[in-house]
């Protein structure tokens, strides 16, 4: 089990995420990929994504405890404005310059929105399956 720390986890966003800040990206951490799976977000997800952020609860901790397995570590998004969030195991990070926000998400629900925002077959079903226990949609997720 390893700890990650808001400091260590600033300078991994920095290097790990750099998909682009012009446009709006999404990223998911598959280490059994030769390359994680990066996709573009459309406005109306994007903005569906961000509405649900501010409803989700602020959690205050500096250190939380991620049990990563082979399968999958977490996703990340991007926005043009500069901000950064980084969604794993129940906690969602936003970071825009010096500022973090880090809310609790309750399950899981935030994170499996932003996966389900992939075209069809990039993320692989084993992901789905494992992580969430629930079926690989077979559509791009719409926001209602």
């Amino acid at each position: 089990m390893k700890v990650i720390d808001f400091d260590k986890f600033k300078v991994s966003q920095e290097k790990e995420f750099e998909i682009g800040s012009k446009i709006n990206n999404a990223k998911a951490f598959i280490p059994g990929c030769d390359i994680d799976p990066v996709w573009s977000i459309n406005k109306t997800e994007q903005q569906g994504l961000l509405k649900y952020w501010e409803t989700m609860n602020f959690e205050n901790i500096e250190k939380m405890k991620n049990i990563s397995n082979i399968f999958y570590s977490g996703c990340a998004m991007n926005e043009k404005d500069g901000r950064n969030w980084f969604i794993y195991k129940g906690i969602a990070i936003m970071r825009k310059e010096n500022i973090i926000e880090v809310k609790r998400d309750i399950g899981r629900r935030f994170e499996k929105r932003l996966l389900k925002t992939a075209p069809n077959n990039l993320i692989p079903d084993f992901v789905f399956e494992t992580e969430f226990n629930i079926s690989a949609p077979r559509y791009r997720y719409k926001v209602s």
